[in-house]
């Protein structure tokens, strides 16, 4: 999501995590999509 393709724009990262976030449960699995959330906003502090 955040890496450029020939098919789609680059998504920043809050915008890569909120859609992960909200795809929770139907596209990822809620367990791990939180921990990756868990997991870069503490790279990022």
């Amino acid at each position: 999501m955040t890496s450029q393709t020939s098919y789609r724009q680059v998504l920043l990262v809050p915008q890569a995590l909120e859609i992960i976030t909200s795809k929770a449960g139907t596209q990822f699995d809620p367990e791990l999509a939180a921990a990756f959330r868990t997991m870069i906003e503490s790279l990022r502090a």
